[in-house]
């Protein structure tokens, strides 16, 4: 079922043009190296976490660092204990009693590219894909389903694959991917049979929910806004991933679920969030406890305002103020790619002094 390019999501442009994934695994492979060498050991299949006596390190790229053993059930800054360092490209934005060593930004740089699509000409109000199942994303999914007023006015208006994919389960049928759907959903089942129980048959008998036939990158200058959903919504660590730079570069408005006040940390890197055209005022609301769904809301009914906006402003004065932002983005990274082997030249010596 997913062998068609389309689903072959590591074959994507901002993959292939950008090679991030290559230089997030030499720069984890050169930590792996360096701490083999001061004597450091790892059981971890993810090679993300590292021991010697009574001293650990994580490095951890991309995904938020707490999934490398963080004690979830106390605050933030004490996660992990004081003999803990954490290497990583994410930003912590409270104070921790371990020591976060944090990746220079420019880092990011390993993520630009220019898109060779470059045509913005919106017919659908939101382009949303998925390829990775959880729980987060069945509530944004039921979530824009239920503001939208049902599954076929989503079908209607958007251009949307969110394919139900689940990496440790199969997927080679239809009943598989509603098997990985159902199972992913029957921790939330208690708290929303009732909120979103009349648009569940609909959604699992067409998944995989696909709505159009367009690449991916086809897909984000077609439609108005672009949802992107990252991986990771937290209140106290920011991460990104190819996800939001492939909505950087590309000419087309964008909203992006992440983490608290992510939008802000990427005007702060001196990126064009085209704040003057889109509201992200979702950027300051709070992640709720699990299993909440408010911040969810949020994001989808502040997205309907603005596609609603953004589609009343001229044709041509919307498409050259999405190029003006894509073209300064795809500076950035540029810039910051450029600048990134020097920064790191100069950051690593203060590292291996914590490692040693």
């Amino acid at each position: 079922m997913f062998q068609d390019r389309f689903y072959q999501t590591q074959q994507g442009e901002v993959f292939e043009q950008s090679q991030c994934m290559q230089h997030e695994h030499v720069l984890a492979n050169c930590f792996s190296s360096i701490l083999i060498n001061f004597g450091y050991s790892t059981a971890d299949p993810g090679r993300r976490i590292w021991t010697r006596n009574n001293k650990t390190v994580i490095v951890c790229l991309a995904d938020d660092f707490n999934i490398c053993g963080a004690d979830l059930s106390t605050s933030p800054g004490k996660w992990f204990d004081a003999d803990t360092v954490v290497i990583t490209d994410n930003l912590i934005t409270c104070d921790t009693q371990y020591t976060v060593l944090r990746v220079p930004v420019s880092y990011f740089g390993v993520f630009g590219y220019t898109p060779a699509l470059q045509n913005f000409t919106p017919s659908h109000r939101f382009h949303l894909s998925v390829n990775r199942l959880d729980s987060q994303r069945q509530l944004i999914l039921f979530e824009l389903i239920a503001q939208s007023g049902g599954l076929d006015a989503v079908q209607r208006q958007d251009l949307v694959n969110f394919n139900a994919r689940d990496a440790h389960e199969s997927n080679n049928t239809v009943q598989d991917l509603q098997q990985n759907f159902t199972k992913h959903w029957r921790p939330l089942a208690e708290y929303y049979t009732g909120v979103y129980n009349q648009h569940w048959d609909a959604v699992l008998n067409s998944l995989p929910l696909l709505t159009h036939s367009l690449a991916i990158e086809q897909a984000g200058l077609a439609a108005y806004l672009n949802l992107v959903v990252e991986t990771y919504a937290g209140n106290t660590t920011i991460t990104f991933s190819e996800k939001i730079f492939r909505a950087l570069v590309t000419p087309a408005p964008w909203a992006v679920f992440a983490a608290l006040s992510a939008v802000q940390h990427l005007v702060d890197l001196e990126f064009d969030v085209m704040s003057d055209i889109v509201d992200h005022s979702y950027d300051r609301y709070v992640q709720d406890d699990w299993p909440g769904r408010n911040k969810m809301a949020n994001y989808i009914s502040t997205s309907l305002s603005n596609y609603h906006r953004i589609q009343q402003i001229d044709a041509a004065v919307l498409a050259a103020r999405c190029k003006q932002a894509a073209e300064h983005n795809q500076q950035r990274l540029a810039a910051l790619r450029a600048q990134w082997p020097g920064d790191f030249a100069l950051w690593l010596p203060g590292v291996i002094a914590q490692l040693e």
